[in-house]
């Protein structure tokens, strides 16, 4: 009687699937001419008509402002994806990342639908690529009348702008695989001119 090793069989198999994923981007977009605080000194300064003539008219006097005067433009961006996450049984994830938002730009117009400015906004939080980060505004060096200089991050309208709405349109892009856009839009309103809010005093030695 003849004995020997059994013999086994081995074989693959290659199965091949398409998993599904999502992704996601969201932005908040935020105006603030900080016209709201009647304390706020040189920032505030139209506060003392524009706080009541707001409320009269049931409107956010931080969303107020005069023409010449300048206003805050922050933007909150999240980005999330569940890529590699749904990997099909004994699968191992193929690899690679997507990343958030790389770039968001903010346009002006006026009241007549006229745009006046183009501005690329800057991470102030995080980094172009995070999947979460607020832009703002380059900061910019501005000096006044009274010698008071500062750094700003602000967008400053011409005095020459009339009333009404002054819009603000936000793109955000290259955000995930599918290079993800959004925009969002909001506006301030222009009440007055910077010259409503002059005042005088008595001149020192050297004016």
């Amino acid at each position: 009687k003849k004995t020997g090793k059994k013999r086994t069989k081995t074989w693959t198999e290659t199965r091949y699937a398409t998993p599904t994923y999502t992704e996601t981007l969201s932005a908040d977009l935020t105006l603030n001419t900080k016209q709201g605080d009647p304390e706020g000194g040189r920032e505030s300064r139209g506060s003392w008509e524009i706080i009541p003539w707001a409320k009269n008219y049931r409107l956010d006097p931080n969303k107020v402002t005069r023409s010449g005067y300048g206003f805050e433009v922050k933007v909150v961006t999240k980005y999330t994806n569940d890529w590699e996450c749904h990997v099909p049984a004994k699968a191992s994830p193929h690899g690679g990342t997507y990343q958030g938002p790389t770039k968001c730009i903010a346009e002006f117009y006026d009241n007549k639908g006229h745009c006046v400015n183009r501005a690329e906004l800057v991470p102030s939080k995080g980094k172009a690529g995070d999947n979460n980060i607020t832009w703002e505004l380059p900061a910019r060096h501005s000096k006044f009348s009274d010698a008071t200089s500062v750094w700003e991050k602000k967008h400053y309208t011409d005095v020459k702008t009339p009333d009404g709405k002054y819009w603000v349109k936000v793109t955000v892009s290259g955000a995930g695989k599918m290079d993800m856009c959004l925009i969002r839009r909001d506006y301030i309103t222009i009440y007055g001119d910077m010259y409503d809010d002059s005042y005088t005093r008595p001149s020192t030695k050297d004016e």
